[in-house]
């Protein structure tokens, strides 16, 4: 009985065991230092596609729905002329990271779902044992996020300049290889609100994201073919709550991803600058600002204006009445962002 476990445990480990290869440097990867890219893992690709598709019966389509399929079929056509996609998603539960290809793959769009992804993670699921093997789902490249850059205030002070240079060499190499795989043709995915909504509520997203489709010189490549593709998630929340350690399946809540229209991250930077002009604010920020403004219009169109938070207030609230109105008098705040 004991060959019998020891030969099962030995296959499992074998089937679901770390891909660790680096396509940018070749070099090894460790669960100590995750940086780079991680290619996804099959066995358990194929495991969590099916268990989805028996929680939520897709047969009855009763769960699981798309809405703006014509948004996903325009990425694609811009993807064929050569555009980078992106997918920017508020994050509201850890089934966030699967349900967006389960989705995408039950309304048909089966090639992109299995082969055409990578997701951008954060540091803290691979340091989890649970999570650093349920994320095997697809390819991934590690981040070091700025929430957790408040854990490291009580290290001496050695060890904070260690893993701060640790989590700089991260990042580094997180953008390197997400330029990489996007001009390899990828679609890449992200959540930039930096971590889930313990409420559900929309969060402002982080500015730093952006980061990752910047030069070496810090700066936007004015040539750059990078469209953003908004994502807003419902029904996640409801399935498994982030304070929750377990999921709820039943009663079975129906999950909505809504898809906006692309929008070209060159064209959106360019309204950003207005912005920042206007209202004395970063640059960076203005364009997290405006990407957040859209996913909230996302979830009012489908009548959940109590998740989108202070972002279902005007701008005038925002950023204060009389600049406002000075901008949009004289035409230059543009209050959403240019599709492509």
């Amino acid at each position: 009985m004991d060959i019998v476990f020891g030969s099962i445990r030995i296959l499992f480990s074998t089937l679901t065991g770390p891909i660790t290869r680096n396509l940018s440097t070749g070099g090894p990867l460790t669960d100590h230092e995750p940086s780079g890219f991680y290619l996804g893992n099959w066995f358990i690709r194929q495991t969590f596609k099916y268990l989805f598709m028996l929680i939520y019966r897709p047969r009855h389509t009763k769960f699981l729905h798309l809405i703006g399929r014509e948004n996903v079929e325009e990425a694609l056509k811009l993807h064929q002329q050569g555009y980078q996609i992106v997918l920017v998603a508020n994050h509201r539960s850890c089934v966030d990271v699967w349900i967006i290809p389960a989705i995408l793959w039950l309304h048909g769009f089966r090639t992109l779902a299995e082969f055409g992804f990578f997701s951008i993670i954060g540091l803290k699921f691979f340091r989890h044992w649970y999570f650093r093997w349920l994320i095997k789902i697809g390819p991934r490249v590690a981040i070091a996020p700025e929430s957790l850059r408040p854990k490291l205030d009580g290290l001496p002070r050695q060890k904070l300049r260690v893993q701060v240079a640790r989590f700089r060499k991260i990042n580094q190499e997180a953008v390197k290889v997400t330029q990489e795989q996007l001009r390899n043709g990828k679609w890449a995915f992200l959540f930039p609100e930096g971590t889930r909504s313990r409420s559900g509520i929309l969060q402002k997203l982080n500015k730093n994201f952006l980061k990752l489709f910047l030069d070496e010189q810090g700066k936007l490549d004015p040539n750059t073919r990078i469209v953003l593709l908004p994502v807003a998630l419902t029904g996640t929340w409801e399935t498994w709550p982030p304070e929750s350690s377990v999921f709820h399946w039943k009663p079975r809540h129906p999950v909505t991803m809504v898809v906006g229209k692309p929008l070209l991250l060159l064209t959106l930077r360019e309204q950003a600058e207005v912005i920042a002009g206007v209202y004395n604010t970063g640059v960076e920020s203005a364009a997290a600002d405006l990407i957040t403004y859209e996913l909230a219009s996302l979830l009012q169109d489908q009548g959940h204006a109590d998740l989108c938070g202070e972002f279902n207030l005007p701008w005038s609230k925002r950023y204060g009445s009389k600049e406002v109105r000075d901008g949009r008098e004289n035409g230059k705040v543009p209050f959403k962002p240019t599709a492509v």
